[in-house]
């Protein structure tokens, strides 16, 4: 941002992502104009813990089958094309790579970032993903965020239903202080 002269600016990230935009909206808030957190699950140690082996076989496992994917996607979108070049992007970042980051989400203090963010904050679900789970934590967490659901969408609503991502994006922008992008109205649920 300080390179492009960038003072402020909206930023989201989803899943990994997620957590990389927590923590940059609670150490530098004041540069952010809002920000949209995207499918991220909000797990304690214990959760982190119980669910490691799985975690490391998730992400060790490469090339992935259909059965491990298609749970993560809209019913249909996991088909043999999406799997090839699912498979493709896992081997570019390496399994190694791939655990790193699900590991520095494991240390990371997410709820002590969440608890120093300021910037007007969204936060979006997938009502088939593994991360609405948690929406009661960080209701908890980020008492004034709104939360939207993108329906029939997995771990990956932008991917799911593009229209429904964008929707979530348009209300949060009118939501939290600006206009739609393209005018649509809102759509989903809290």
């Amino acid at each position: 941002m300080d390179a492009l002269g960038i003072q402020k600016a909206s930023v989201a990230g989803s899943s990994v992502g997620g957590s990389i935009v927590i923590a940059l909206g609670a150490r530098r808030s004041a540069r952010m104009e809002r920000v949209f957190v995207v499918e991220y699950p909000i797990r304690t140690d214990q959760g982190w813990a119980d669910g490691w082996a799985r975690t490391e076989k998730i992400w060790t496992n490469t090339p992935q089958n259909m059965e491990v994917v298609s749970p993560r996607v809209r019913a249909g979108k996991a088909t043999p094309a999406f799997l090839k070049r699912w498979n493709i992007d896992r081997a570019k970042a390496g399994p190694k790579n791939c655990l790193n980051a699900m590991w520095a989400m494991r240390l990371h203090d997410v709820m002590a970032d969440l608890s120093t963010l300021t910037a007007p904050t969204m936060v979006i679900y997938g009502s088939k993903g593994p991360a609405i789970q948690t929406q009661t934590a960080m209701e908890k967490a980020l008492t004034k965020a709104p939360i939207f659901v993108c329906e029939d969408c997995g771990h990956f609503p932008m991917v799911d239903d593009p229209a429904s991502f964008i929707a979530a994006i348009d209300q949060g922008f009118a939501t939290l202080g600006c206009l739609p992008i393209g005018g649509r109205a809102p759509v989903g649920r809290r």
